[in-house]
């Protein structure tokens, strides 16, 4: 059954915050007797503020109060020209709209069968990461009375004024903001096949080249010799797994928490890296000859069961 949008809640523009032009709040309304959506503009007791902060107060303030009275059921078509033909009509009209409201799928919704959909897809902690963005995305549309609307009142600019946010206010990297637009493409290319008529709103959305370093401040090379033999000696198992990350380049999450006695070819001097524990896909990684000595010699890592987990010692790890 095709939903139908009543409302869609009113926004600020304002000017990118230039005071010499006139901002407003922008609602939508669905005309009962024509079937279209219907634009209203607000600005009153906006306009004669000439300090940033106290326009931005004076604007919120309006958007608010447009936002109740539609949420309550307020509608323009209720004026002197009598579009109702009675009082009983209205009713009825403001009962379907929230009966209609209850029902209209939100972000939060789509999202959630998004991410059911791709589960046995992706990685658990690629899903973690997703939820997370997603999560973000949806605090900001609580935040900006957007959270409880019908999915399609997230247009384009409310999405562009979203990355705007995330690459302004907190000045997330080139990276995290492209990941973020790729992310809600997918959302929203999925709610299209949900809804064949939906517009993706993720078109020609802005983008930063900032680039935030976090990278681990790298050990200076004096040090480097201090380093390997103070954990050598205290903690072996924690040298190991050291090695097996610089030498062949394994990741520590699952590459190197899961890998096997078995997955280790000692005449050939190979690991192969599982497919069901490989971040992409299954590889075969060379073991360096002076890293192939160590654990020869020195763990005789080739002496111990097929079926040990190389670093169980080290993680605790019972699987």
């Amino acid at each position: 059954m095709k939903q139908t949008v009543l409302i869609r809640l009113p926004v600020i523009y304002d000017a990118g915050g230039d005071l010499t032009k006139k901002w407003f709040v922008e609602f939508y309304v669905r005309n009962p007797r024509t079937g279209f959506m219907e634009r209203q503009r607000k600005s009153k007791g906006i306009n004669k503020f000439h300090k940033l902060k106290d326009r931005q107060a004076a604007a919120e303030k309006i958007r608010q109060h447009w936002s109740d009275k539609l949420k309550a059921g307020w509608t323009p078509f209720t004026d002197e020209l009598i579009i109702y033909d009675d009082n009983l009509e209205y009713q009825t009209f403001i009962k379907k709209y929230r009966t209609s409201k209850s029902k209209n799928g939100t972000f939060r919704y789509f999202a959630s069968q998004y991410l059911d959909t791709i589960q046995s897809e992706v990685e658990d902690s690629t899903i973690s990461t997703y939820r997370s963005k997603l999560r973000m995305f949806d605090a900001w549309l609580e935040n900006h009375q957007f959270s409880g609307a019908d999915i399609s009142v997230i247009d384009q600019p409310l999405i562009e004024k979203f990355m705007l946010f995330i690459i302004n206010d907190l000045k997330r990297s080139k990276s995290t903001v492209d990941n973020y637009r790729i992310l809600l493409d997918a959302v929203f290319k999925f709610v299209r096949k949900k809804r064949k008529l939906f517009p993706n709103p993720c078109i020609d959305l802005p983008g930063t080249k900032r680039v935030n370093d976090s990278a681990a401040e790298p050990i200076h090379e004096e040090d480097i010799s201090i380093f390997k033999e103070a954990i050598s000696k205290s903690d072996p198992q924690l040298w190991l797994a050291i090695c097996f990350e610089y030498y062949c380049f394994l990741r520590p999450r699952k590459e190197l928490r899961l890998l096997k006695i078995s997955d280790i070819d000692f005449g050939r001097g190979a690991i192969k890296v599982r497919y069901e524990i490989a971040k992409t896909d299954s590889r075969i990684v060379n073991i360096p000859l002076v890293f192939l000595r160590l654990i020869r010699e020195t763990y005789q890592l080739h002496t111990y069961p097929r079926d040990y987990y190389v670093s169980a010692p080290l993680f605790n790890d019972t699987i």
